[in-house]
């Protein structure tokens, strides 16, 4: 009886400590140096640390991007489950929900995108626009998604200052991967490997 009573005292004390808001600065560039900063504040304030982002894994990158290119399915397996039928639409009501959740003090991020094929591009920006209107209603969001119709391409930035509380975002991200949309979606990109 008492290992029951431990284990509800264990429980209730992992659901207090999920349910503590925690702040997060983070920001993040993909120029040339790729400098990432993630600032982590919890127990309302009272401690503050910086996570060390390591240097060593953007050496990696640029030691490895000398090698020839092999074809790389990932941006295909990506646009086929966003053409699944209504995974787009619950990627946008994620984000929604998660900004439900997540109090924004600040979020400016800026991406420049491009596929190999300039259709593609345009499709993909027509998606992003339709279902991301939404985003642009809010004064406290600055976002700017600017197609490249010439090259792939992929680059951007994010400067962000959150108050996020882990058991709300725990439960609206386990809500997208269970839901019957994400299995489609997931089912559509094995059956493309």
């Amino acid at each position: 009886m008492g290992l029951l009573y431990l284990f509800i005292v264990f429980l209730g004390l992992m659901i207090a400590f999920l349910a503590m808001p925690i702040d997060v600065k983070l920001s993040y560039d993909t120029s040339s140096e790729q400098k990432t900063r993630l600032r982590i504040g919890c127990l309302f304030g009272l401690l503050n640390f910086d996570l060390p982002m390591s240097q060593a894994r953007h050496a990696r990158k640029k030691s490895t991007s000398s090698k020839p290119k092999s074809k790389n399915k990932a941006p295909k397996s990506a646009l086929t489950m966003l053409q699944s039928h209504g995974f787009l639409y619950r990627c946008s009501r994620l984000l929604r929900d998660l900004f439900e959740v997540i109090k924004v003090k600040k979020f400016r991020c800026r991406v420049r995108f491009g596929c190999a094929d300039p259709a593609d591009t345009g499709q993909l920006y027509g998606m992003l626009a339709a279902n991301f209107a939404w985003a642009f209603n809010h004064s406290h969001l600055n976002l700017q998604v600017i197609p490249e119709f010439d090259h792939a391409v992929l680059e951007g930035s994010l400067h962000t200052n959150l108050r996020i509380v882990p058991l709300k975002i725990f439960l609206a991200v386990l809500s997208f991967a269970l839901s019957p949309i994400t299995f489609r979606a997931m089912w559509a990109v094995r059956g493309l490997n």
